[in-house]
């Protein structure tokens, strides 16, 4: 999948301006280039005339600010899994503490 063809699929999924998807659509392709979450070594996969160092700051700047709803991560993931109406949702409500399972039921 090209970076333009994510970037489609983030305009269609998320409410967010054109500047605010370019982004996130760059960084997913880096992670998966370099599949590392290292920011540095993501910084160097990025296109464009700036400075790794630059690239890095944009980064931390990205992850301390944007943020996704839960109902936009699922239509996102639902989208990319071309996964079509009508949907089965399994829910797991099991907490674990210190190795023992226990229910509110």
């Amino acid at each position: 999948m090209g970076i333009y063809s994510f970037e489609q699929i983030l305009a269609q999924n998320l409410s967010r301006n054109a500047a605010r998807i370019k982004f996130p659509a760059r960084f997913l392709v880096a992670l998966f280039q370099v599949q590392t979450v290292n920011l540095a070594k993501i910084a160097r996969v990025f296109a464009g005339s700036a400075k790794i160092a630059s690239h890095y700051k944009r980064l931390q700047r990205f992850l301390r600010f944007f943020s996704l709803s839960r109902v936009e991560i699922a239509r996102l993931v639902l989208r990319l899994l071309k996964i079509e109406p009508s949907y089965t949702i399994a829910i797991d409500r099991t907490e674990w503490q210190s190795g023992k399972q226990w229910s509110m039921f």
